[in-house]
């Protein structure tokens, strides 16, 4: 008895065939759903991504465009205009801007103290002016309102040095890899805009100090690929190209560079002895 009830019981799928059969499309059709929506995915999100790069592609057209015509003005007004603070700033703004007394000195003014912002190098009654920095260069605007530089100085090869206090000013050297001196900035509370977000000249030098060491370390970068041939790899923004193309042509104007004492004496003929 026993035996006869065990030959009889059987698994469901053995006894009914017919259950596999029923249950191999239901399989297939479950699959079949979960492959279709697995490609409606992926379709969506290819289609999601190629319209964000479309839209990123027409973003950088159209900013190439404005700073195309922008440096067409430049060049058609000789330099005077197309090239203002706001134009620089471009949509990811600048590495540094303020207003501080820019002066150009000899070595012997700076050790005699001689040098004062009533007699810059600049022309400018008080020496006051915008300073802003991107790209390679520091440029030098009369105010934050003006539609281009008066000059730009180009800071590869140069370092700010900040120099021990005295009173309640903050004085900067730009100095060349030789240790020379080519401008002097002293940044002062009076000299703060009331929107400006540094509040204490020294942190306004601090920041000066820092943009300076980080534009002239991307140009030294920069300066090593192009001459290794490697200038594919210098992937820059259209603002920051064009601050540089701008930098490169206003670094020309910069004033002379006062001749020291020293280089007079110099230049000065021997006696001749008996």
């Amino acid at each position: 008895m026993s035996a006869e009830n065990t030959n009889e019981t059987t698994s469901p799928s053995a006894a009914d065939p017919q259950s596999k059969e029923s249950a191999a499309p239901n399989n297939a059709a479950s699959t079949s759903v979960d492959v279709s929506a697995s490609a409606t995915t992926i379709g969506a999100s290819n289609t999601s991504a190629l319209r964000s790069t479309r839209r990123r592609s027409m973003g950088e057209k159209r900013r190439s465009s404005i700073f195309q015509r922008a440096r067409a003005s430049f060049y058609r007004s000789r330099g005077q205009s197309g090239a203002s603070v706001e134009t620089l700033r471009g949509t990811t703004g600048s590495d540094f801007e303020g207003y501080g007394l820019v002066e150009r000195c000899s070595a012997e003014e700076l050790s005699f103290g001689c040098c004062n912002p009533f007699n810059c190098c600049c022309g400018h009654k008080d020496g006051l002016y915008f300073l802003l920095i991107k790209g390679y260069h520091c440029f030098v605007f009369k105010d934050e309102e003006g539609v281009a530089p008066k000059f730009a100085v180009e800071l590869n090869h140069r370092k700010a040095v900040l120099q021990p206090k005295h009173g309640h000013d903050c004085v900067v050297h730009l100095e060349t890899s030789l240790g020379d001196v080519d401008y002097k900035f002293t940044f002062s509370k009076s000299h703060l805009d009331e929107n400006d977000t540094v509040t204490t000249p020294d942190a306004k030098a601090a920041a000066f100090v820092q943009a300076v060491g980080a534009a002239a370390s991307a140009a030294q970068t920069d300066e090593v690929r192009t001459r290794l041939g490697h200038q594919g790899l210098m992937n820059k923004r259209s603002s920051v190209r064009y601050a540089i193309n701008i930098g490169a042509a206003k670094a020309k104007e910069q004033p002379e560079k006062p001749v020291g004492m020293g280089e007079v004496m110099r230049e000065m003929p021997v006696a001749g002895g008996f």
